[in-house]
């Protein structure tokens, strides 16, 4: 990936933060989401708090590898094709994005500098990209029992 070692520093320091507060994470992540794009409500088909708990996993597996994109790669492409079985569409990454940049923005106030909001969005849209081209580009679908 393009990120410099600092950035991947500012990344995971950030991570760190917000895995202490994890809940009041989730809670603004998805009020961020659900206010900007309240369809998005329906593809989630548990507790809010138990996709909160896997967003920070999933979030805390992939700062852990930022660094090396063919150890990510693997992960990142099985979470693409769970993410086309629970309707998620291309245009749902931006919204996740921003919905993400602002629960951060909100936990870590001032410490979430420019510079960690542009490393966090350079992250995530490598991320998404590769996710997008796995799960829609080349022909992706849910695995078996995935929904």
């Amino acid at each position: 990936m393009a990120l410099s070692e600092e950035d991947i520093d500012l990344l995971r320091s950030c991570m760190q933060a917000a895995v202490r507060d994890a809940p009041l994470v989730s809670e603004y992540f998805h009020e961020a989401l659900f206010n900007s794009a309240p369809e998005t409500r329906r593809l989630y088909r548990t507790d809010l708090s138990r996709q909160g708990e896997l967003l920070m996993n999933r979030m805390s597996i992939i700062m852990t590898q930022m660094h090396d994109v063919q150890t990510l790669r693997p992960f990142v492409e099985d979470l693409a094709l769970r993410h086309v079985g629970y309707g998620v569409q291309p245009e749902h990454y931006p919204l996740v994005r921003e919905a993400l940049l602002t629960a951060l923005r909100r936990l870590l106030g001032k410490t979430f500098t420019p510079t960690a909001a542009a490393a966090w969005t350079e992250a995530y849209n490598e991320v998404a990209a590769i996710m997008i081209e796995i799960a829609y580009n080349d022909g992706g679908s849910a695995p078996s029992g995935q929904t």
